[in-house]
Order: structure tokens, then C-alpha cells, then sequence
């Protein structure tokens, strides 16, 4: 069934991807237009893992110096580097 399903939806991928990014550049709303970008990202490079931040905020040790990564190396999900 599951296999079924993903076959007949990857029929509509590049019409669904289309209006996804019609919406992100001429959507009514900025709230739209952001959440049409953010489906876009997620689809393209996987959803963003929030533990390194979280365990940041839980107080990890940090030296504080200005040239540190702040998150130790750690990857964000699938997100490439910056």
C-alpha cells in the first residue's frame, strides 16, 4: 500500500515543488511566502535537527572566544555548512 501511494504522489513532486515556489516568490502574505520557502528547504535538505542548540542552551561548556563555532562542529540535520 505504502509503496502504491508513493508511486501514484511522485506522479505530482515537480507540480507540487512548482507551486510551492510560485507561493514562496508571490505569495499574498509573508507568512506564506515563509512557510512555502521553509517546505521547499525542508524537502531539498531534510529538516534541521534541534538538539545541538537545545543542548547549547542547557548550558554545554563554551570557552567564549569569538572564533569558536558555537556549536562545536556539529551539523544542523542535513542543512549544509555555512
Amino acid at each position: 500500500m505504502r509503496q502504491a501511494l508513493s508511486e501514484l504522489a511522485s506522479e505530482h513532486v515537480e507540480v507540487a515543488l512548482g507551486a510551492l515556489a510560485d507561493i514562496a516568490a508571490n505569495g499574498q502574505s509573508e507568512a506564506a511566502r515563509v512557510s512555502a520557502a521553509c517546505a521547499i528547504l525542508d524537502r531539498t535538505f531534510g529538516r534541521p535537527r534541534q538538539a545541538p542548540v537545545v543542548a547549547r542552551l542547557r548550558g554545554l561548556p563554551h570557552s567564549g572566544r569569538e572564533d569558536e563555532d558555537p556549536l562545536g562542529g556539529l551539523s544542523l540535520g542535513n542543512w549544509p555548512a555555512l
